[in-house]
């Protein structure tokens, strides 16, 4: 290959990164995001709640006792969930109801919309915690713990001390035993002193991924409830 020919196939590499680099730069200044988005509800199950995408409008369903199928989505960075409406004057805006929206985090290609009703609210209102939920920051075979309840907690969990602080996430990755089974425990700090409030066994598989929620409990028989939902793992494959 000739020096012109070296410095022809340079240029020619360049400005394709360039081109890239301006798309996905515009596509950010026009607010577009894409990213595969898994739904799960801390409130019953929300049916058919509509949206918009790129390819026009879309629905979905929420559960509350496990992920919903992921959905593909390309479209605003502010995704807004609403209750179609009839609108015979055709007012702007009233052929629908906003029951919530959300700012998805730029950068992420798996994100985890978490739904909480707004209690006392004089409509349908739903609160959304967007998690990131790419393999990078939760590998095969972890636990991401949200506290999600009133107070602190600290955990143990395996040979690992950890702090559980209030409205933090901790990824926690533990191997376990020879059949990948290891301890937890949860402690209360109320009043300086520890107290065991949660006490189990859980388990590591690599085929899978393990998000729990602590909550404050409603039950007198508990001082804790702790929900777990998983996550069949399957690591995406590059492109060629």
């Amino acid at each position: 290959m000739s020096p012109f020919q070296k410095i022809s196939k340079i240029v020619r590499l360049l400005v394709v990164i360039l081109a890239v680099a301006l798309s996905s730069h515009a596509q950010e200044q026009d607010g577009f995001v894409k990213a595969e988005i898994l739904t799960l509800s801390l409130s019953g199950v929300v049916s058919d709640l509509h949206y918009l995408s790129k390819e026009g409008l879309a629905r979905t369903t929420v559960y509350s006792r496990g992920f919903g199928i992921p959905i593909e989505y390309e479209g605003p960075q502010e995704m807004i969930f609403f209750r179609p409406t009839a609108n015979p004057e055709g007012f702007s805006g009233g052929d629908r109801k906003i029951v919530s929206r959300v700012t998805l985090p730029s950068g992420v290609s798996r994100v985890l919309l978490l739904f909480e009703k707004i209690e006392g609210a004089d409509d349908e209102a739903y609160r959304i915690i967007p998690i990131n939920n790419d393999p990078g920051k939760m590998p095969a075979g972890a636990y991401r713990i949200l506290n999600l309840s009133t107070v602190p907690f600290v955990g143990k969990i395996g040979g690992s001390r950890i702090n559980l602080a209030q409205g933090k996430t901790t990824i926690v990755s533990d191997g376990g035993d020879e059949n990948g089974n290891f301890e937890v425990r949860f402690f209360s700090t109320e009043k300086g002193k520890e107290g065991v409030v949660y006490s189990s066994v859980w388990q590591t598989k690599k085929t899978r991924r393990t998000t729990v929620f602590l909550l404050a409990s409603t039950s007198d028989r508990q001082d804790l409830e702790v929900r777990k939902f998983i996550e069949p793992f399957v690591e995406k494959k590059k492109k060629k």
